[in-house]
């Protein structure tokens, strides 16, 4: 153990009746340092000792030895010059040694300075002083819990372990004064610099109820992130939305591999067999023998709070590693998060229970996902409640099955998001994604960013997606949520657009979205009962519009105001009809290869379809007001004009601006594929429509007015 400069003082002076003549009249109970007390030949008759400090008298690292019978195995220990066992006899072995006795264990206490420079990422390596004081706390049970009690700031060059995952499972406790701020610990919260990214900044392998609070870890990715304003509302100086320019290149070559991702904390990382690319070798302390570098046992009921956590690739990765065992309730309360690519990870089928709550999280690629690191079937199965995002662009990323089982979020509250994230497709087993009360805010849709095509992407079958309450706002002017309406329930839900409806093919399309809202084929295949949307609600004739709108099972509707696609009963505007009358399907595929001299300009669509009489445009369209939605893309686009059978549509979607030019972000096939149509002029449906339809007649009438 390294000693400070030997001080030649010890703190006050006493008469003692039986101090060895051959020293001077002092208190042998009291040193000003930990150097000065192993410099002194301390008396057989002094058996304890108070140290005022580390490398000197109030550094924080003073602390209360005892004298012990032989060499302690851990760290927060010294050595006097005598021989002395506390019986009082000599023994040249084994004697002189003291061993820390005291009740608040902190780093400063086995050397640790936190000097360092939270800008420059100077200052002392105080990683073996960490490290040492951890496992004194975990195998030793000197103290209940390693203490941070000063606002200070640490260095470190390596992975900080509690536990090792050796034998029986340990409890680890790690406490200090509370949470930082914007990567500074300028409020109450110490910070360790973690000042290295081929590992994670803490990790937890074989814990028991582990709980760390109150101390923030600040990674090597968030100058990169910084400075290139990643996830910034007006626009990143590289493109943010892709996930790879979310990790810095001068990062380990590994920081952002499978099993060995840059990580704050990690819980399990070295379970299961070694992989091809893995994190570097752990030196283990000379008290464990030899351990395997992996297999090692698992964790549990792990709980990280009132800390801040930023740049890092990965806040949280729980179970990183190729195993399927435990991990299982792993807890995130009180916890903020910036500038890291994602906030949460789980690797695993097992960890169940995972509980998320009042977690801040500000500029990052992802919230949650469940398909990146370890095994990429990680199961969250809980509720995840009170969160709040700031310019987060994706909200999740999760593929389905038993993975996420019954996922919940309550009174989430999200700004500046760009999507809302994908399920991937996953295993037979199928699960739950509901929001209740959640606020959504996509203000990160802009042309420099671009407008995303697809809000929710999902490519897997059977994962019940649900709305209760809460409002999706700021979209561009669709939100296009990729599930099939069996698949999608929206209970009270509002969506406000914040593209203006200035024109009345966009009043009659917003009207048919419920404000925007676009479903898998245009929801086709029918509602169920599961759609009661809210938004506003145009007079295509006036112009005007009216608030809280409720389209749903049933709506009135009248040639000014058509009902949505998604009303399943038309009821006159008066409703004299009572519960109204089934409405068919207002829609209809277009196969593309039907379509003639189709091209796209900037976010034009213009395209013939040859011989439609103006009775079939009536009835399937597509007429200005009508929507069209490209099935392999999800370009969605609000139909503008129709000059004889040449339709031109504007897109809504999947675009950005790029040198003056709207260009898309996935190219649509053209010639090929299926695009739906939404006839938007829903109205009267109490009375046919009546006329000729199989030839070029245009004549169209209705046997009574509107309802």
């Amino acid at each position: 153990m390294a000693m400070a400069t030997v001080a030649s003082e010890q703190v006050t002076t006493a008469t003692r009746a039986n101090v060895d003549s051959a020293h001077p009249v002092v208190d042998f109970s009291r040193f000003a340092t930990i150097g000065s007390a192993a410099a002194a030949a301390i008396p057989s008759s002094v058996i304890h000792c108070r140290i005022a400090g580390y490398y000197s008298a109030g550094d924080g690292g003073g602390a209360l030895y005892v004298r012990v019978s032989s060499q302690p195995l851990h760290a927060l220990r010294f050595r006097s010059v005598d021989r002395y066992l506390p019986s009082g006899s000599i023994d040249s072995k084994n004697g002189g040694w003291w061993s820390w006795a005291d009740n608040v264990l902190t780093p400063e206490m086995v050397g640790a300075k936190g000097d360092a420079d939270i800008a420059a990422w100077t200052g002392t390596d105080d990683w073996q002083a960490i490290q040492d004081a951890l496992d004194a706390h975990i195998y030793f049970h000197i103290a209940s819990e390693v203490c941070f009690r000063q606002v200070k700031t640490y260095r470190i060059t390596k992975s900080l372990h509690l536990g090792y995952g050796v034998g029986a499972p340990t409890c680890a406790r790690v406490r200090g004064p509370g949470i930082a701020g914007d990567g500074e610990n300028s409020f109450s919260g110490p910070i360790i610099l973690c000042d290295f990214s081929n590992a994670p900044g803490v990790a937890i392998q074989g814990g028991r109820s582990v709980r760390w609070k109150g101390v923030g870890l600040k990674g090597r990715n968030f100058a990169y992130l910084v400075d290139n304003h990643m996830g910034a509302v007006g626009r990143a100086s590289i493109d943010d939305t892709l996930g790879s320019n979310w990790v810095d290149p001068s990062l380990d070559d590994r920081a952002d591999t499978r099993y060995a991702p840059y990580a704050a904390f990690a819980i399990d990382p070295y379970a299961g067999a070694r992989p091809g690319t893995s994190y570097p070798d752990v030196a283990y302390p000379s008290f464990l023998d030899n351990v395997a570098q992996y297999g090692k046992t698992p964790s549990s009921d792990t709980l990280i709070g009132d800390a801040w956590i930023g740049g890092f690739v990965v806040a949280l990765a729980n179970q990183p590693c190729t195993a399927h065992s435990k991990g299982a309730c792993a807890k995130l309360h009180r916890v903020v998060i910036e500038h890291c690519k994602y906030g949460i990870s789980i690797g695993n089928t097992q960890s169940r229970k995972v509980s998320i709550e009042d977690v801040s999280v500000k500029r990052a690629f992802c919230f949650l996902t469940n398909d990146m690191y370890g095994t990429k079937l990680g199961a969250y199965g809980g509720s995840i409640l009170n969160i709040s995002l700031f310019d987060c662009l994706n909200i999740f990323s999760l593929a389905s099955g038993n993975c996420f089982d019954q996922l919940e979020f309550v009174n989430l509250h999200a700004t500046g998001l760009w999507r809302l994230g994908d399920i991937a497709a996953g295993t037979s087993s199928a699960g739950g994604l509901f929001f209740r009360e959640g606020r959504f805010d996509f203000t990160s849709q802009n042309d420099a960013r671009g407008v995303p095509a697809k809000m929710l992407d999902s490519a897997s079958l059977g994962v019940n997606v649900r709305f209760d309450g809460g409002q999706l706002r700021n979209f561009r002017s669709v939100a296009v949520l990729d599930l099939p309406c069996a698949e999608l329930e929206i209970n009270g839900t509002e969506f406000r657009p914040a593209d203006a409806r200035d024109s009345p093919y966009l009043r009659v399309a917003h009207n048919s979205l419920c404000g925007g809202l676009v479903m898998k084929a245009l929801g086709s295949r029918g509602l169920n009962g599961r759609f009661r949307g809210q938004s506003a609600r145009y007079n295509g004739d006036s112009g005007v519009s009216v608030d809280g709108e409720f389209p749903g099972p049933e709506q009135a509707a009248s040639r000014s105001s058509p009902a949505s696609i998604y009303a399943e009963r038309g009821v006159e505007a008066d409703s004299s009809d009572g519960g109204g009358v089934w409405v068919p399907s207002p829609i209809t595929e277009l196969d593309k290869s039907w379509l003639r001299s189709q091209f796209l300009s900037g976010k034009m669509l213009t395209f013939s379809i040859a011989d439609r009489a103006d009775g079939i445009f009536a009835f399937q369209g597509p007429l200005p007001g009508d929507v069209l939605l490209d099935a392999a893309t999800g370009s969605a686009f609000f139909v503008s004009d129709r000059i004889g059978n040449t339709i031109k549509a504007i897109l809504q979607n999947n675009f950005k601006l790029r040198d003056g030019t709207y260009v898309p972000i996935v190219s649509p096939t053209l010639t090929s594929g299926i695009m739906y149509c939404a006839n938007s002029r829903n109205f009267t449906p109490s009375y046919v429509m009546t006329g000729d339809f199989s030839g070029s007649s245009g004549a169209v009438a209705t046997s009574a007015g509107d309802g």
